[in-house]
């Protein structure tokens, strides 16, 4: 039979697994998001150099 104090240990325990693991997945959607941001701003800044040189 376990005591109040493991049991309340255990819960905790649980829920910092819950907490590392939504960082974890926060943090690869926000990387992710912010890759493909700069991905996007890059292939639009380099059309609109492309569209300006060979207009001149």
């Amino acid at each position: 039979m376990k005591s109040a104090a493991q049991v309340k240990h255990n819960y905790k325990s649980l829920g910092q697994r819950n907490n590392t693991a939504f960082l974890y997945i926060g943090t690869f959607f926000l990387m992710t998001g912010g890759v493909s941001v700069v991905i996007l701003m890059s292939m639009f800044f380099l059309n609109t150099l492309d569209d300006f040189f060979t207009t001149f």
